[in-house]
């Protein structure tokens, strides 16, 4: 039977707190290669950690949180879904141009895929309207508005 690597109780307690650990390893890992990895993990994961308070407490974070939110339900189908989050992005105060122009922009291609092309066409009309977009969503606006033309034929 294997003896345990680890004799330091200090390291046994830091690598079992952070992520489950086997007690037994062969001898062929060294232990600071081991408490090195470790501490990188938990650097990792107390990084995540911050970034998600972050978004918490960032205005534009939490702007970006139901933009995202509706990005997800898109990409799953739930469409009227994602037109919800787009709105209630959509209708929150003080939100960036660029984030509105996405908003806007991907709950007209969610009305394109539920056949409704008036309300995409006419949310497109409105994305071109918002001051301080960024080149590339106009860009994007005007090809599927193109799409769109091509489509009623």
């Amino acid at each position: 039977m294997n003896e345990p690597v680890f004799r330091d109780a200090s390291l046994e307690m830091c690598l079992s707190s952070c992520i489950p650990v086997p007690y037994v390893i062969s001898s062929s890992v060294r232990q600071s290669e081991i408490f090195r990895s470790t501490v990188a993990l938990k650097r990792s994961y107390a990084m995540s950690i911050l970034a998600w308070m972050k978004s918490l407490f960032s205005r534009r974070e939490r702007y970006l949180s139901s933009y995202r939110s509706g990005m997800s339900k898109a990409k799953k189908g739930d469409f009227a879904g994602a037109i919800a989050d787009y709105t209630e992005t959509l209708n929150a105060p003080g939100a960036p141009a660029d984030v509105l122009g996405m908003a806007m922009y991907n709950r007209a291609l969610a009305y394109s895929a539920i056949h409704d092309d008036a309300k995409a066409a006419e949310d497109l009309k409105k994305v071109l309207s918002i001051p301080g977009l960024p080149e590339n969503i106009k860009i994007a606006v005007g090809q599927r508005q193109e799409r769109l033309r091509r489509r009623e034929l």
